[in-house]
């Protein structure tokens, strides 16, 4: 499978959107930047769309997985797309933002990803911790849970025997001990339990029943004369209270035997119109002469005696009302009463035996007429009515405990009977789990550990590879005996063997064992369209390791569909940059600084090509700027052209070069010949090769840059006095001039320099924008 472009829109980093071209002849992508530029964005994009893992933010368990989408962004916006020469892949954040939506849900690319978390957790962590980080290679998650399932059903098998067992015990000494306290009747506790457990007490019960209704009834018969007798108290209270009040109304007649009551308010109302007049000497009646206080002393002692006698009157009504409501509820409730004994007399006759003396009595009330006559006798025979309930409810008590007993012999016979039948079986279940539990475990392990076996031999080669000659070596990956899921890792170390090597072996060459490890179960477990990821795996490492390291990882080549690397080691980038590694087979990649609003930057010409414009036009001009820029930008532009002529520069030990090395370095032959076409797009939006836009020779520009260059120093590097002397018009000059050289090579379109050589006789832009003659330095 051949990957043509990789697209993130609003993931992790990709704040904006991103498009990744690979290049089709190249199997390794190396993607260069500092740290915090997003290089783990996009190898994270390849992980989320081509796995069920979401990358390097799964790796730690405080992180928040809100952050899979760029900040500020809506779930939505999140897109992954992979373009490949076998089919279009897509991937979008499903409503909860925490997986993805794959379309097609088949068919992508297998990706094996390794990132230096994974090598620190398989070199350093525990036994039990190391397995799970190889786990996405040896998978046996399937197998795990059925035996995680029989592990589960010998669990609960076990328990269920030991359950049975402890019944059976309780029972049996339930029962033996009953049948103790019993006499120990019949010839076995067993024989006896079975007879008892078989014997029919509904008769019993349906006797206990009537008793307690006959009980309940009784108490309700009790309560109702309970509440006779208050009231009858209370009608008696009532009834003396009335008669009180007829007596005190006959002591007013005769205190006042010629009172017209029926005056009263007149009296009133001739007293409050006395009482309004400030003065008054007649009768405004009879106009006969009047003392004014003496009348209203008249008419108050008079209006008062007829309100005591009105008073006592309406007293005396009040109090009959009451004494008569009180008679009616006395008649109710001792109809009530006398209803609910007739129903109580002939209940308690059906239980009596034959010749009970309380018969006679019972039948005694009943035979009684009137209701007052049946209370008036039951408060006489209430006490024998009584004694024989108590009779009743001790019997009823005697048959609770009989039946208690029988239900708790029954229900001990009934479990031990059925306890003995499924411990049976329960003990031939617990058996066979336990025995297929070993087997599959048995299997899972040697499975694991055959394995282990057969990528630990590839891994010794791959590390003695690394390290040949060192004494080092003797890997060896297992399972730790006796425990579920525990890889133990050994080595050699000179004349010691089988130890741990974290013991001993530096930090780089553990770097290095973690990297071997992974190498040779990616291999194993690789397909036709496995795509490997090296997520910034190298930190630190000498020269010749990391030259032993390239030619390893080009070796591995052929076992992947393509190798993806991502660094911030600039030496390992370097080494292919001046010549020192294979770079015919590498896609080089780079990022610039990353920020919110750009999101991730791929490096080429055209970032630093728009400062330099942007420093141009600006009003305030910045000579310093300005030149500083220039001088930056011509250097990348002239690096790139000499690593494309392969043009001679002075031998230096850091391959550090300046920018007046960089400007003599390109031959005068070369510089004759080159010169750079750029095409524009045709209505259907593809590039038009029939006419040449612009055709500009580059001669012209490096002659007018070399006698310039000086400014680059002068003015935007160093404090001089010669700097002092460069007017602004050259600055402005030197600075044009950088940025019409580069403008002529940097594609408008992606922002790259001409790379691509599939034509034999040019460079061009991988938009076909721009095409960069010729292909060589001219013969002489």
């Amino acid at each position: 499978m051949k990957l043509k472009t990789l697209e993130i829109n609003k993931f992790r980093g990709a704040s904006q959107p991103l498009k990744l071209e690979f290049n089709p002849s190249k199997s390794i992508t190396m993607i260069f930047g500092e740290n915090g530029n997003g290089k783990s964005s996009i190898a994270d994009a390849m992980i989320a769309l081509c796995t069920d893992n979401l990358g390097s933010i799964r790796d730690k368990s405080s992180t928040d997985k809100g952050f899979i989408k760029s900040l500020g962004c809506a779930i939505n916006e999140v897109s992954l797309k992979l373009s490949t020469d076998k089919g279009i892949f897509t991937a979008k954040l499903n409503p909860s933002g925490a997986t993805f939506i794959k379309s097609p849900e088949t068919g992508a690319p297998s990706v094996r990803h390794l990132r230096r978390s994974h090598i620190i957790h398989l070199i350093d962590s525990e036994p039990g911790k190391r397995y799970e980080v190889l786990k996405d290679y040896i998978d046996v998650a399937e197998i795990m849970k059925c035996e995680e399932e029989l592990r589960k059903a010998k669990k609960t098998t076990a328990e269920a025997f030991q359950k049975l067992k402890a019944t059976i015990i309780a029972a049996t000494s339930v029962l033996e001990n009953t049948w103790k306290a019993e006499g120990s009747p019949m010839t076995t506790w067993e024989a006896w339990a079975k007879s008892e457990s078989d014997k029919d007490i509904s008769k019993l019960i349906e006797r206990q029943n009537k008793i307690l209704q006959l009980l309940k009834d009784w108490n309700t018969v009790v309560s109702k004369r309970e509440e006779v007798k208050k009231t009858l108290v209370k009608y008696n209270a009532d009834l003396a209270k009335e008669k009180a009040a007829a007596a005190k109304i006959d002591e007013l007649n005769k205190a006042n035997p010629l009172a017209d009551f029926s005056i009263l308010q007149v009296l009133t109302e001739a007293d409050a119109y006395i009482s309004g007049k400030e003065q008054l000497n007649l009768c405004p009646v009879c106009d006969q002469g009047i003392v004014k206080e003496k009348l209203l002393v008249a008419l108050g002692d008079k209006i008062a005696k007829m309100k005591e006698f009105q008073t006592a009157q309406k007293s005396l009504a009040d109090l009959k009302k009451a004494r008569e409501q009180t008679e009616a509820t006395l008649k109710t409730q001792i109809e009530s009463f006398i209803e609910d004994l007739d129903l109580f007399i002939p209940s308690i006759k059906a239980l009596l035996e034959p010749g009970d003396e309380l018969l006679s009595v019972l039948s005694d009330i009943e035979a009684l007429l009137t209701n007052n006559e049946k209370y008036k006798s039951l408060n006489t025979k209430g006490s024998e009515i009584n004694l024989k309930m108590l009779d009743l409810k001790s019997e009823s008590d005697k048959i609770e405990k009989s039946k208690n007993q029988h239900n708790l012999i029954k229900q001990q016979f009934n479990a031990l009977v059925s306890s003995r039948k499924e411990s049976g079986r329960a003990d031939k279940l617990a058996t066979a789990a336990e025995s297929a539990l070993n087997i599959v475990e048995k299997c899972r392990k040697d499975f694991i550990d055959g394995e282990l076996a057969s990528i630990s031999s590839d891994v010794e080669t791959l590390y003695q590879k690394m390290h040949p000659g060192e004494s080092l070596g003797g890997i060896k990956l297992f399972l730790k005996a006796n425990v579920k899921n525990s890889i133990e890792l050994n080595a050699d170390f000179h004349t010691e063997e089988s130890i741990t090597p974290q013991s001993v072996y530096s930090e780089s060459h553990l770097d290095t064992l973690g990297i071997c490890i992974f190498l040779a179960l990616a291999k194993k477990y690789n397909d036709e369209n496995t795509i490997l990821i090296l997520d910034d795996v190298v930190m630190s490492v000498d020269e010749t390791h990391l030259d032993r390291f390239i030619t390893l990882l080009h070796e591995q080549v052929s076992f992947f569909s393509h190798i993806l690397i991502t660094t911030h080691y600039r030496p390992w980038k370097d080494r292919y940059r001046f010549s020192r590694a294979p770079s015919h087979d590498v896609h080089f990649v780079e990022l610039r600084n990353w920020n919110i609003n750009t999101g991730i930057r791929m490096q080429n010409g055209k970032i630093d090509l728009e400062e330099l414009r942007k420093a141009l036009d600006d009003h305030d001009f910045d000579r310093q700027r300005i030149s500083n820029l220039a001088g930056t930008v011509l250097e990348n532009v002239l690096d790139f052209i000499s690593i494309k002529y392969h043009c001679k520069v002075p031998r230096k030990p850091r391959n550090e070069y300046v920018l007046r090395e960089l400007l003599d370095c390109i031959s005068g032959k070369l510089q004759k010949v080159l010169k750079v076409q750029r095409f524009e797009k045709n209505a259907l939006g593809a590039y038009d090769y029939s006419v040449v836009s612009r055709e500009q020779e580059l001669k012209p520009l490096l002659d007018g840059m070399k006698k310039l260059a000086a400014i680059r120093n002068q003015v935007g590097a160093h404090f001089n006095f010669d700097g002092s002397m460069v007017s602004d018009t050259d600055v402005q000059e030197f600075g044009t001039l950088v940025y019409e050289f580069t403008e002529n090579l940097v594609c408008p379109e992606k922002g790259n320099f001409p790379e691509k050589d599939k034509s034999g006789s040019y460079f061009e832009t991988s938009s076909g924008s721009i095409r960069l003659f010729p292909l060589s330095e001219p013969a002489v």
